[in-house]
């Protein structure tokens, strides 16, 4: 029992002074105040400082700065990242997954040519048309897309493969730019970090933007794959405007007032139901 009020005391010791105090640091002297006896000061500053560590995140969350992810965090800040494949995945994925339902049943027909680039949300459309019965052509820079196709004999693939960026788990090197040059698709389903009312549609990908551009110059249409998270934010660069696009796959959850904004542009949504 006095396990237990030691640690619901030192819980709420600990919220309250990193609630007031700006997560600041606590003194011994803190924990003598709230009762902790000097035997235990050392294990109450452990306890503290998992409370604390939990509590700056969630703080961080409230405010869309980040999002928890097994295992840690991301950042979701006003200028989009671009981080680790892996890291990405995890984010949304139930909706992603909503969305390459309907890209498959709605969008990608019988016979078609398909670019992926390596976006997450492309990973999982690649993944339904490989339970799909759709025979189409996929081409793409992405090894997890070409992964998830590798055994599926009704679906070609086209890998734009040059070295691999590893931490990004894609190709967009010289050798991976000169081999989409002389490829085409009917559809290019475009994963982006931001989309913004001015600035278009836009990516903080760096090094991969050279290959979206070129997958969506190379398109007979391009359809943007974007969560409700990545609406009225803008990255680091513009890949393409919103008049150079065929409409915006997202999920449910979008606002209302968002989806009449962009309406209201001119912009076709494809919303995919929960």
């Amino acid at each position: 029992m006095r396990k237990v009020i030691y640690f619901f005391t030192t819980l709420l010791f600990s919220t309250v002074i990193f609630a007031s105090e700006g997560l600041g640091i606590v003194s011994d002297e803190d924990f003598l105040k709230v009762g902790v006896t000097p035997e235990n000061i050392e294990k109450a500053k452990l306890m503290v400082n998992r409370v604390s560590t939990n509590y700056k995140m969630l703080v961080l969350e409230k405010k869309q700065l980040l999002k928890r992810i097994p295992g840690g965090a991301v950042s979701i800040g006003r200028m989009p990242q671009n981080t680790i494949f892996s890291a990405r995945e995890s984010l949304h994925m139930d909706l992603k997954d909503k969305m390459a339902d309907y890209a498959v049943a709605h969008l990608i027909k019988e016979g078609m040519n398909v670019a992926l680039d390596a976006g997450t949300t492309c990973c999982a459309i690649a993944k339904k048309l490989a339970d799909a019965s759709c025979r189409c052509t996929v081409i793409t820079y992405s090894l997890p897309v070409a992964n998830a196709l590798v055994h599926c004999e009704h679906i070609e693939v086209f890998l734009m493969a040059g070295r691999l960026d590893k931490k990004h788990e894609s190709f967009h090197d010289d050798v991976a730019v000169e081999a989409m040059k002389r490829m085409n698709s009917d559809v290019f389903f475009l994963s982006p970090n931001g989309i913004d009312p001015i600035a278009g549609i836009t990516s903080s990908a760096t090094d991969e933007n050279i290959m979206k551009r070129m997958m969506h110059e190379h398109a007979e249409e391009t359809i943007v794959c974007a969560d409700h998270s990545k609406f009225l934010k803008k990255a680091f660069k513009t890949i393409c405007q919103l008049s150079d696009i065929k409409g915006i796959l997202s999920d449910s959850e979008l606002s209302g007032e968002i989806q009449q904004k962009y309406s209201t542009m001119g912009v076709r949504l494809y919303l995919a139901e929960k």
